[in-house]
């Protein structure tokens, strides 16, 4: 007997890149950034990540693709973000990621590879290796934030 039953993945619409705005670095994605992350979606159909469970020994993080807790495969643009369509995989590392992120202890960042414009501090994107969720700490947590206002 064929099971029909697919598994079904939690969905979240998640605020992914402020565009314009300098992140907790300092750096900006501007427009040629943002038109370079759709391009680069459109060529490989989706984005993969994971939860990263902690710092290495260096400050850097590290993915591994066996690990995967979700994928995105439509972005959008509203009040000026990048909005992802996350899809969190049924899977124990799935279900996690998902727990963590709806508790607000991590939040979604891409890792790139690219440069970053000296004089305008602009990303400049050649590819997206993953987008993770990260634990939030105090280096990542931005002190003041601009979102949608509420009419």
């Amino acid at each position: 007997m064929i099971n029909t039953r697919e598994s079904k993945s939690a969905i979240r619409e998640v605020p992914l890149i402020e565009i314009g705005v300098a992140n907790f670095s300092g750096n900006i994605y501007a427009k040629r950034s943002v038109d370079k992350i759709f391009e680069i979606l459109n060529n490989k159909r989706f984005f993969t990540g994971e939860l990263v469970g902690a710092l290495l020994d260096n400050g850097s993080y590290e993915t591994k693709l066996d690990r995967n807790s979700h994928i995105i495969d439509h972005l959008f643009i509203e009040d000026d973000f990048i909005v992802a369509v996350v899809k969190f995989n049924n899977t124990r590392n799935g279900k996690e990621a998902l727990k963590i992120f709806s508790d607000g202890i991590a939040s979604f960042m891409p890792t790139i590879k690219g440069k970053i414009d000296e004089v305008t501090n602009e990303i400049i994107i050649n590819d997206i290796i993953s987008v993770d969720l990260i634990p939030i700490n105090d280096k990542l947590l931005k002190k003041e934030f601009s979102w949608i206002t509420v009419k």
